[in-house]
């Protein structure tokens, strides 16, 4: 997936859970310095890049197993 932001404006992105257990939690990685989200935080899916460029955003699930899935998207 890859989409044009204009720089200083808010992106928003989709989380889309197909399954799991109930405990998962999720954060959120920009790539742009900042480093992860705290889990679950709630503007975890909101994102303002401040300076031009491409990003690779990922996606972390953690579930009480330890049991990690990471999606990523360019």
């Amino acid at each position: 997936m890859s989409g044009v932001v204009v720089v200083d404006s808010e992106a928003v992105f989709n989380l889309t859970v197909v399954d799991g257990p109930s405990d998962t939690q999720y954060m959120m990685e920009y790539d742009d310095e900042a480093g992860a989200t705290p889990y679950n935080d709630s503007s975890m899916l909101r994102q303002t890049f401040s300076v031009p460029g491409e990003y690779i955003v990922t996606a972390t699930a953690n579930d009480t197993n330890n049991t990690v899935h990471t999606s990523t998207c360019q």
